[in-house]
Parts: C-alpha cells; sequence; structure tokens
C-alpha cells in the first residue's frame, strides 16, 4: 500500500466521521428545540437519550482527535465540524467534554486559537464555525507565506 492510497483511506475515515458527527450533533440540537417547551426534567431524560444514541459517534470523535494523524492530515472545515460537535455534546457527555478539551488544548497549541475567546465572540454555531474556519486557513496561508519566504 503506497502512503498516498494510505492517506485517501485516512482522509476518508475523518470524512465519514465528521458526516456522521455532524448529523449526530444536528439530531442532539433539534431534539432539544423540539422539546424546549417540556419541563426541565423531561427535557433532560431526552437529552440523556439522545446523548446515548450517539455515544459511538462521540467515542470515534475523541479517538480521532488524539491522533497525530488527524491534526496533521484533517483540513480546516474538519476540524471545524468536530469542534461543532463536541461544542455541542460536551455540556451532556463526559466523553464528549474530553474530545473539546482536547480539540481546545490542539487548537491552541498548532494553531494559535483560543476556542473559548472565539466561542465567546460569536454566539451562533454556524458563525462560531466559520470564524474557526478561516483562523485556522489563516494559520496555514501564513505558515505557507513562512516557508516560501524562508531564505533557502
Amino acid at each position: 500500500m503506497s502512503i498516498t492510497s494510505s492517506e485517501d483511506e485516512v482522509g476518508q475515515d475523518v470524512d465519514r466521521l465528521v458526516r456522521s458527527a455532524l448529523m449526530a450533533a444536528g439530531q442532539i440540537g433539534e431534539q432539544a428545540s423540539r422539546h424546549g417547551q417540556t419541563n426541565a426534567w423531561a427535557q433532560q431524560q431526552q437529552m440523556t437519550a439522545a446523548v446515548a444514541e450517539h455515544r459511538e459517534h462521540t467515542q470515534l470523535v475523541y479517538d480521532r482527535v488524539r491522533r497525530e494523524d488527524f491534526w496533521q492530515q484533517a483540513s480546516p472545515q474538519q476540524i471545524a465540524d468536530l469542534t461543532t460537535f463536541t461544542t455541542a455534546i460536551a455540556p451532556h457527555d463526559a466523553r464528549g467534554r474530553e474530545a473539546h478539551n482536547v480539540i481546545r488544548e490542539q487548537l491552541g497549541s498548532r494553531f494559535g486559537v483560543n476556542l473559548d475567546a472565539l466561542n465567546a465572540a460569536h454566539h451562533d454555531p454556524a458563525d462560531r464555525r466559520n470564524a474557526l474556519v478561516h483562523a485556522l486557513d489563516d494559520h496555514r496561508a501564513a505558515l505557507r507565506e513562512g516557508d516560501c519566504c524562508r531564505p533557502g
């Protein structure tokens, strides 16, 4: 198996994982908003059921974001999508919180992105996602520019 083939497989795995995670986050958010008029206890029970239903996705996300190859190969969109998922699930699931903390740490150390500040500045999840994609794109562009302009 060639390196390119292996990279393609990893990229496809990440894409599948991202799509699954986004669908799970959408379902959790949908269930939460659909039951917004119910009492707090019933709402908590429904959210617990939704989180349990997506526990496998959460574990896959956690496993993925802890791997070096994910951070080396993931696109800004993939990173932002997984961040969106963990932001939605973290308040309701311990493994989701752990995954979110890994993402927060990696964004800070690898890309200089303060996820908490970004989230505070953008209250809408779509705005947060877009801001994160732009921050990651900007970081990668600065690295490319630095690479091309270094004396050889």
